[in-house]
């Protein structure tokens, strides 16, 4: 099965602007995921984006933009569902199809390593599912959660009450969150349901410390923060150099 990596990088980012352009560890944060991607069994790493300087950037890393994205593609609120298609229909034609396994890979995630890409691949490979993600294990209990509820007061999401074993993590179910990395899908089921969450789904449980998703400016003092305490550095630079 032929599996393409698709990198998406779009120019307009609003909370960080540039964001995929700015320095983590002393190196673009497109880089992070360029290297690792580039460096796993994927068949091609494209990416997409509106931009001309991220296109340019992602040339001098190795990736291969063969195309810029519409800019109907690149607002605010696009799926991500839709600008992997739109990649991988750029990359195939009526007798040869772009990809059987498409991977929506986030560059807003820097400390992917290409096991974790790797991983998702195996499972796709191995098992009967339609999308293998990574995620982690989820930190803030949805039994302990509040929701407005009327005339100023809250009430339990998930209703009940906080008392018992329920006031005990240890012995609560454990949930996952998706760490918003790595998304392998097959493409078939991408076009048919227009969702990367469609069912059968199995996960890759990656550690917590590198789990730093770039949203806002203090994901990057975080990130900088996590990669002093745990060595980390991009795929094929030296762990603790700088």
């Amino acid at each position: 099965m032929r599996s393409v990596g698709v990198i998406v990088a779009r120019g307009g980012s609003k909370r960080i602007p540039r964001k995929v352009l700015r320095p983590l560890g002393g190196i673009p944060l497109l880089a992070w995921m360029s290297k690792a991607a580039l460096a796993s069994r994927l068949d091609a790493v494209v990416l997409s984006t509106d931009d001309a300087e991220i296109a340019a950037l992602g040339r001098e890393l190795g990736l291969s933009v063969p195309f810029l994205r519409p800019a109907e593609l690149a607002q605010d609120f696009v799926r991500n569902d839709d600008v992997v298609l739109h990649a991988i229909d750029m990359l195939g034609s009526s007798d040869s199809p772009g990809a059987d396994i498409a991977v929506l890979l986030q560059p807003t995630a820097p400390f992917t390593l290409p096991g974790d890409i790797d991983a998702c691949l195996d499972a796709m490979e191995e098992a009967e599912i339609a999308c293998c993600f990574t995620a982690r294990k989820a930190t803030e209990r949805p039994e302990w959660m509040f929701v407005p509820g009327d005339k100023g007061t809250v009430k339990l999401l998930l209703g009940g009450e906080l008392v018992g074993d329920r006031q005990h993590s240890q012995k609560l179910t454990t949930y996952y969150v998706p760490s918003g990395a790595v998304w392998a899908t097959r493409a078939d089921t991408l076009r048919r349901t227009r969702s990367f969450y469609a069912p059968p789904l199995r996960i890759v449980e990656v550690e917590e410390h590198r789990t730093a998703d770039i949203d806002v400016e203090d994901d990057l003092i975080v990130a900088e923060a996590l990669l002093r305490a745990h060595a980390l550095a991009p795929v094929g630079a030296e762990r603790g150099r700088r």
